[in-house]
């Protein structure tokens, strides 16, 4: 769903754009526009703090770099503290919430979520979801999660559930 793997049959369509019709940059730049992926391996360039990895994820999308609107998820995050600390200093639930913020950044119209609250306490995690939800609401997103995480259990309303 994220246009990172091709698919061998059927095609995902986000808004208008049916993405199998994309390669190359343009696929990029329509992901950095349109869908937010949280990994469960973050992916950040080390050699950029974090403030640094948020802009590039507006750039590389297209967007004007919104600073405003950076700072003000890493404090609804709890992590506005560490703007400028680089990545490899972060801890890991640190580095999971910079990761949302990367993937929620852009507005984008789909955010797909790969376990974002693994490495989280329960009082972040709860934020995290609220923040997800949230997210999908104002700007009319598909909040798609996947996870492990019995603490969502109650609060994600709509589940398909794999044994």
């Amino acid at each position: 769903m994220g246009g990172l793997i091709t698919t061998s049959k059927g095609e995902i369509q986000i808004g208008n754009q049916i993405i199998q019709q994309l390669s190359g940059k343009k696929m990029d730049t329509f992901r950095g526009k349109n869908i937010g992926i949280i990994f469960q391996n973050n992916h950040f360039v080390q050699a950029l703090n974090v403030i640094e990895n948020l802009e590039l994820a507006q750039t590389l999308a297209g967007n004007p770099v919104n600073r405003k609107m950076i700072m003000e998820l890493l404090e609804r995050l709890h992590i506005g503290h560490k703007t400028y600390s680089e990545i490899h200093h972060l801890s890991q639930g640190e580095r999971q919430r910079v990761a949302i913020a990367r993937a929620m950044v852009n507005h984008p119209a789909v955010i797909l979520a790969d376990e974002p609250t693994s490495a989280l306490d329960d009082n972040n995690t709860f934020e995290v979801v609220n923040l997800l939800h949230e997210q999908a609401r104002q700007v009319g997103s598909a909040l798609i999660i996947v996870t492990h995480d019995t603490r969502l259990k109650e609060i994600i309303p709509n589940q398909i559930i794999l044994h």
